[in-house]
């Protein structure tokens, strides 16, 4: 079994670095359209893109480790290719979308297509986070499976607006409003057709088994979107964050 190449905190060995030289040191013979070719950088010039110290006997070992790679990947995808997901797959791509995982990296560490995890996502009916800045600024979109009408106190929920999980904390209505000093009662249903929650974001992290911290927030009832189909699924909505 060949020992995997150990990278520094220096060195640029990204797959897409790495491709990248690699194309570099092979390229095409075709000639470009002034009529000249490209021609292959040297080895030493392959060595200080990947930021490596010069080793020919290295840089072999790296490129060798990465066409081992990207031929496992390309294996395990053909074996799977047509096959149903099974219960482990759907459950780690439910929690990839959860966590916010770029669907690309999903797709890839299962060894499946895109519009494969995308079908799971859409048939299970996951809340997607906002993948940039400008969808993170909107209201997401809630999937039918997540839409209800009323929540109850320590319920874990998503929040449509905040795009992640949160705890409600309360329900805004004449009884909590009234045993609290100084909260005037308002009626969210008659004013805006909805109950009023207040309810806990909790702050993304990378381990679905920790929960960050958070802070408190109201919101109305269809701001928010019910999660609790997503546990036959083996996802365990007290560790969402």
């Amino acid at each position: 079994m060949k020992r995997r190449v150990k990278k520094k905190d220096y060195e640029d060995l990204s797959e897409t670095n790495v491709e990248k030289v690699i194309k570099l040191l092979n390229p095409p013979t075709s000639q470009d359209e002034d009529g000249t070719t490209q021609k292959p950088i040297t080895k030493k010039e392959a060595c200080h893109l990947l930021r490596i110290a010069y080793s020919t006997q290295r840089l072999t070992r790296i490129i060798e480790e990465h066409n081992d790679t990207k031929d496992y990947r390309r294996r395990r995808k053909q074996s799977l290719r047509g096959t149903l997901p099974t219960d482990s797959e759907i459950t780690e791509a439910i929690q990839a979308e959860l966590r916010g995982d770029p669907i690309t990296d999903t797709a890839k560490r299962m060894f499946r297509s895109v519009g494969f995890i995308r079908n799971i996502i859409g048939r299970v009916g996951v809340p997607r986070r906002g993948s940039n800045e400008f969808e993170r600024s909107t209201y997401a979109v809630l999937p039918d499976a997540c839409v209800s009408d009323e929540f109850a106190v320590g319920d874990t929920v998503w929040s449509a607006k905040y795009h992640g999980s949160a705890t409600v904390k309360a329900v805004y209505d004449a009884e909590y409003c009234n045993s609290k000093k100084g909260l005037k009662y308002v009626d969210y249903n008659k004013k805006y057709g909805s109950e009023c929650y207040s309810i806990y974001v909790h702050q993304r992290v990378d381990d679905l088994n920790n929960v960050g911290a958070g802070f408190y927030a109201d919101s109305l009832a269809y701001d928010l979107g019910k999660l609790n189909h997503l546990s036959e699924y083996g996802i365990d909505l007290k560790k969402i964050s």
